[in-house]
């Protein structure tokens, strides 16, 4: 692995000192004169400065910092063009994901000034508390309970209803006949009263 070039190393050493473990570093070569050249421009760097602070008021530091690592490393830039099913992908989520937490961790040694072994939370940040799982697994069978009651519920008040809209059609039914039966006792009473007359 080529040495860091002096100007860097000696900016790394003033600004925060050994930031990483040796094992850790990885330094990037690059063309000093050739960037000090892109930042002669200084309408555009004020046009990049204002585009970073307008990106920045809709998210966050951390996700800035960790935008620019990605899309400046050539590998890790790759993972631009995936299409949008990425996230469903068990294998590009998890490559994405390990991705995110190397950068994150680089971005906190450089802004802290610290090694790698000296940040906070280093653990496996998909461990869960076991005191955490137990209440989840108590609220989804509260959830699970619930939702059977209210299931049981549901058809007990569909039955009611049933029995309710049975009955009330055997009313309107039973309405009906007797309706029709007065109407034919009207009907003979009329003939009758017709018939008396007559004679």
């Amino acid at each position: 692995r080529a040495a860091a070039p002096p100007a860097f190393a000696g900016w790394r050493q003033r600004r925060m000192g050994p930031v990483f473990d040796e094992q850790q570093v990885q330094e990037r070569v690059i063309d000093e004169k050739l960037w000090r050249a892109n930042c002669l421009d200084l309408k555009r760097v004020m046009s990049v400065a204002k585009s970073v602070f307008l990106l920045l008021e809709h998210s966050n530091e951390a996700c800035v910092r960790l935008g620019v690592e990605l899309v400046t490393d050539p590998k890790a830039r790759k993972t631009l063009w995936w299409n949008d099913s990425w996230f469903a992908d068990e294998k590009k989520f998890d490559h994405f994901k390990a991705l995110v937490r190397k950068k994150l961790e680089l971005i906190l040694c450089s802004v802290k000034g610290v090694p790698l072994s000296q940040l906070e939370g280093d653990d496996d940040e998909d461990a869960v508390d076991q005191n955490e799982f137990e209440e989840l697994k108590r609220k989804l069978a509260e959830s699970e309970a619930a939702a059977k009651a209210a299931k049981l519920q549901q058809a007990n008040l569909e039955r009611q209803f049933a029995a309710a809209e049975a009955a009330a059609q055997e009313a309107k039914d039973q309405a009906a006949a007797l309706t029709k039966s007065l109407d034919e006792m009207r009907k003979k009473v009329r003939e009758a009263e017709e018939a008396a007359s007559v004679a």
